[in-house]
């Protein structure tokens, strides 16, 4: 007696406890600087002139005499959050600098050309940049191998170059290597997949770890979570029946943010730093 097949006794459905996506986990500028809320979609943040609070003005005062007296200028700069959105119809039926030697050259002296330039920053502002930002190209090609980089860490435990070592030997509190990648391409055409920040070039940068009033850091992130589902990133996450003709269930997820580049003398870029 013929026996019945699986598919007579059984449907195959979606695992609820498997499957498999490759999908982008690097994001720089939200994993860099807390974003600052915003209660409307544009608004303004306050500015302190710099050149008042590093000035000199202080005077030896004399008895029975005034004080000499100071000031300072505050700006302001406005901040407006961008919607962006995406949705996916579910179916029925389914400052720049380029090195003078390029940092792969086995002469050139990275570490040399960031101290400089942190230098310039610290004479600038009066802060040393606290983190570095990598192409995937200028960490593998630039840094990871570079023989100056390897003998400083020669007799560590590990003897190999990483980036908390390089962050180490720069001062600073974190090293990224930007690895984020994109499919440049349009739907239904062949993937053309590219590094989202730029492969050759690096970033050297103050980025405070807090946020708050007269707060100097290189970026910010800026979010209007009231517009969306009131979490501290601001993102919602829509589902909703398309019109019976259609046969589709939309999926969209939309967030209002923008992210701002808050002070140029807080960031030293190098531009093509490997070949």
């Amino acid at each position: 007696m013929p026996q019945p097949y699986i598919s007579s006794v059984h449907v195959n459905q979606p695992l609820t406890n498997f499957s498999l996506a490759v999908w982008q986990s690097q994001g720089y500028a939200w994993n860099s600087t807390r974003p600052v809320r915003l209660t409307h979609r544009s608004d303004v943040y306050r500015t302190y002139d710099q050149d008042f609070w590093f000035g000199t003005e202080a005077q030896r005062r004399a008895p029975g005499t005034e004080s000499v007296g100071s000031g300072y200028a505050v700006t302001t700069a406005t901040v407006t959050t961008d919607r962006w959105a995406i949705h996916h119809d579910i179916d029925d039926w389914n400052a720049s600098t380029t090195p003078a030697t390029l940092w792969d050259v086995a002469t050139s002296d990275p570490i040399s050309d960031m101290e400089a330039r942190a230098l310039v920053m610290q004479e600038n502002t009066g802060r040393r940049p606290n983190a570095l930002y990598l192409g995937a190209q200028t960490y593998s090609d630039g840094l990871k191998n570079h023989p100056d980089l390897l003998d400083r860490i020669k007799y560590t435990q590990r003897g190999i170059v990483t980036t908390d070592l390089i962050a180490a030997a720069l001062d600073l509190d974190r090293v990224v290597v930007c690895g984020a990648t994109r499919n440049t391409a349009l739907e239904g055409v062949a993937r053309s997949m590219d590094f989202i920040a730029g492969q050759t070039n690096a970033l050297l940068a103050y980025v405070s770890p807090t946020q708050g009033l007269m707060t100097p850091t290189a970026f910010q992130t800026f979010v209007w979570p009231e517009a969306g589902a009131g979490n501290e990133f601001g993102v919602a996450t829509k589902k909703y029946r398309l019109p019976e003709s259609v046969e589709s269930e939309r999926v969209e997820t939309e967030i209002w943010v923008q992210f701002v580049l808050t002070s140029t003398l807080l960031g030293e870029a190098f531009i093509s730093a490997v070949s």
